[in-house]
Parts: structure tokens; sequence; C-alpha cells
């Protein structure tokens, strides 16, 4: 699956995408709520791309681009026989709020509703994360689970499909 509009674009990773993922996953900032930083390194780089790299399946990791710049990743894991993707979004920090997150959520969730007549998708915040908790909810995202620690988001197709009419 390769999602592309207007200058965002959703792509599978690839080996080489890996520095981009240590420089994400190693930057405080970007990783404060998602749990913090997580040192990718030359001894762990392979070995951590063969996990992320599902090849052809919609279970997999992406990049996401700007103008051909990695700016952020997705991943997309649990997607069966139920249909139901859990979602997992990151922009490195000095990259956020230029609309990066939101374009690439939307190409995503018009292939799953629409390419793969998906029946829900999810995300999970960990901690207290009112930005994003809003920005879902005013993608149409509703609470299906709160416990101490985290917040999950789901929407559905059929509120999907009466939303994007």
């Amino acid at each position: 699956m390769i999602l592309n509009n207007e200058s965002v674009k959703v792509q599978p990773i690839r080996e080489e995408d890996m520095d981009f993922i240590a420089k994400l996953w190693g930057d405080k900032n970007s990783m404060l709520s998602s749990g913090g930083v997580f040192q990718v390194d030359e001894t762990n780089k392979k070995q951590l791309f063969e996990i992320l790299n599902k090849v052809d399946d919609f279970n997999n990791h992406y990049i996401i681009f700007n103008d051909n710049k990695p700016v952020g990743d997705l991943s997309v894991r649990d997607y069966d026989q139920d249909k139901h993707a859990h979602l997992d979004l990151k922009i490195l920090y000095d990259e956020r709020t230029k609309g990066y997150a939101k374009s690439a959520l939307k190409q995503v969730l018009h292939y799953l509703f629409h390419q793969l007549e998906g029946q829900a998708a999810s995300f999970e915040l960990w901690l207290l994360n009112d930005f994003v908790h809003d920005k879902l909810q005013a993608y149409g995202f509703e609470e299906s689970s709160v416990t101490e620690d985290a917040t999950v988001m789901t929407i559905k197709r059929d509120k999907y499909l009466e939303l994007t009419k």
C-alpha cells in the first residue's frame, strides 16, 4: 500500500528508512507521548527492520513523507478477520502542527474503509494527551475504553462513512 495525497505520502518502511526511525524514536520530544525514547543503533537496526517490515500486508509499518522528506511513521497492527485496525502515528516534534498527521490519517482511513471495507480503527493514547485526544475526536473518533494509563479512541465504519459523505 502506497498512499499519496498532495505532498504527503504514506509508504511501507524500507531498509533505508531505518536512519529516520533511529532519529524519530530517539528524539525525546517526539516520543514523549509514545512511551519514551527507543534507541535504534547499528547493532539492532537490521533486526528491527525485519520486525517492522511485513512486506505486502496491511499490518505494517509505514513512513510518512512530506515532499519526499520523512516526517513521521505510522503503524497498523492486529488487522485481521474482525477488520479492526489498531493504529499508531508519530510525527517529528519539529514537524508537528503542519497537517502531515491529518493528511496521513485521512488517507489511511479512506483506504481502510473504502478499499478494505474495514469495520473500525483505533488509537491507544498513553498518559494524558489532550491535543491528540481532541484532534481524534474532531475527526470522529470516540472514547471506547478509558483506564488510568490509557484512552482508546475508535471510529467505526458507519460513522466514518457518514462523516465523509
